[in-house]
């Protein structure tokens, strides 16, 4: 898996990609303005399990990724030239786009405020949209090795993927 731009500027893509960041900061400064603000204090609760959850599979989505990740010289840790099957990625493909989605729902229920959920709601859109973008570009630089692994290890079904590796 790589996390490569295309070769020629995509603006899309990078216009999505960089309202994401924006719109986690957003989401992070809305929490603490807004934390809990429908007073449900189990949804609090859930939702700092589920971005307590999303920051444990980013740190190991990381740490398995620059294990096993191959890059050229002088090239970003997440421009690799081989298919990563390592680890978390042999559970699922995109276990960092799951991070940020689970991070997207921890952070609406943790504040409650509406703003927040809607907020939420098109990061995980989004995400999802680049997601599929870097997948369409890792068939077209990693080949056959990446559509066997596409056929392999689910996208994002977590439960699918270790039934899978059982």
């Amino acid at each position: 898996m790589s996390h490569n731009m295309p070769d020629e500027p995509n603006w899309r893509f990078m216009i999505i990609s960089y309202s994401i960041t924006f719109l986690f900061i957003a989401q992070i400064i809305l929490c603490l303005f807004f934390y809990n603000w429908a007073g449900i204090d189990l949804l609090a609760y859930l939702g700092w399990i589920i971005l307590i959850l999303g920051i444990i599979i980013l740190w190991k989505s990381q740490v398995d990724f620059r294990a096993m990740s191959k890059k050229e010289d002088g090239k970003n840790w997440l421009d690799t030239i081989n298919v990563v099957d390592y680890g978390i990625y042999s559970i699922i493909r995109h276990p960092m786009y799951l991070s940020f989605m689970l991070m997207a729902i921890g952070l609406g229920l943790i504040s409650q405020y509406l703003l927040n959920v809607i907020i939420g709601i098109v990061r995980i859109l989004m995400l999802y949209y680049v997601m599929i973008e870097e997948e369409k570009m890792d068939l077209k630089k990693l080949g056959p090795e990446y559509e066997d692994y596409i056929k392999k290890v689910p996208r994002l079904n977590f439960i699918k993927g270790i039934l899978r590796s059982k």
